[in-house]
């Protein structure tokens, strides 16, 4: 059989942390601006298009919602994608 070792965990983007970084096979930490991340798909490799603001550094999350990651996170899904449709991450 196809031998895809832990759930394909090397082919795909792990969230750690409660989705705080994203982590690439190989453990590298993968970030991208928010240039890149509100441009028209295609998104780069492997970004997950429903949590592009994960994908910012913490001071460019800070910069972007004035609030840490983990702010954010408490916040009720309502709340979290109405000021991602604000920023253009929605």
């Amino acid at each position: 059989l196809g031998g895809k070792g832990k759930e394909g965990a090397q082919s795909q983007a792990l969230e750690v942390a409660r989705g705080r970084a994203v982590e690439r096979a190989g453990g590298d930490v993968q970030y991208y601006s928010i240039e890149e991340l509100t441009s028209d798909p295609p998104f780069p490799d492997g970004v997950d298009a429903a949590r592009r603001e994960m994908y910012l550094t913490d001071e460019d999350f800070r910069s972007v919602f004035n609030m840490s990651k983990e702010e954010f996170d408490d916040m009720p899904g309502w709340k979290k994608e109405l000021l991602k449709r604000k920023k253009g991450l929605f």
